[in-house]
């Protein structure tokens, strides 16, 4: 039927004692218990990220993730990635979270033969994290209005945008919590999505300024496809003036260790 912890085992034993200093007989049957386990203030959970660096992806981009799981520390994780120019099952497999950056753009993703479609459905439903910046986050979108369809890992369609310079967005109750932040936060932002949920999706940021053409709507927004978790963003963390804690508690929370 399955393997039972060492923690249920106990407790069902313990139950059966308790039973019979009770009744003086032990019972007909026991019932096991799944219980849950208090996290080792002292374990650390390891999470392995793949950054896309293809041709297609900005080499800025890609770096300022780097710089933010190297700059910020979270209790009882440790972060390690590596950068990858091809998206498949095989390379997938070895890590938690797949971080698709900034860009060309979302088509010439979903165009490119090195990036796999399907393998990252795959990775995400059974229990991967997706984090889509900018051009990753046009790209798994349901679809860009009037040009292009997306991945569809999150319940969200895309406004196409074109402003490059820095804007406000505000975090949102379900961002205060996801993200650690709170109130108006400045962001650099390169044409990225301006999205609106059609399922679903929560809502962790709004554009608060109208630079983009489209204050109110969602600048980044958390879904769950399949078992898996997804993020995506519009606007740049990673880049200057750079928010590296909202990039690692994103990945945090993607990786399901937060």
């Amino acid at each position: 039927m399955g393997k039972i912890n060492y923690q249920s085992l106990i407790y069902a034993y313990s139950r059966i004692i308790n039973f019979y200093n009770t009744n003086g007989r032990l019972p007909n049957y026991v019932t096991i218990k799944n219980v849950g386990i208090a996290r080792d203030p002292n374990s650390i959970k390891e999470v392995r990220v793949l950054i896309y660096s293809g041709y297609d992806a900005s080499t800025n981009c890609v770096n300022g993730i780097k710089y933010c799981l190297d700059a910020v520390k979270l209790n009882s994780v440790k972060f390690t990635y590596a950068t990858s120019t091809v998206i498949n099952s095989n390379v997938l497999a070895s890590y938690d979270v797949l971080v698709m950056p900034g860009g060309t753009s979302g088509l010439s993703y979903l165009r490119n033969p090195n990036i796999s479609a399907s393998a990252i459905k795959s990775f995400v439903s059974n229990g991967g994290g997706y984090l889509g910046i900018c051009a990753g986050a046009y790209a798994a979108s349901i679809a860009v209005d009037g040009y292009y369809g997306g991945w569809g890992l999150a319940d969200v369609r895309c406004k196409a945008v074109e402003y490059e310079g820095n804007l406000n967005i505000s975090i949102t109750s379900a961002g205060a919590s996801i993200l650690g932040l709170s109130g108006t936060q400045t962001i650099c932002h390169c044409n990225g999505a301006a999205m609106y949920a059609v399922g679903a999706a929560t809502s962790l940021a709004t554009y608060a300024d109208s630079k983009t053409g489209y204050e109110g709507y969602i600048a980044a927004v958390a879904d769950t496809y399949g078992s898996g978790r997804v993020i995506l963003c519009g606007p740049h963390p990673e880049l200057t003036p750079r928010i590296p804690q909202m990039v690692v508690k994103m990945i945090a929370w993607l990786a399901k260790v937060t």
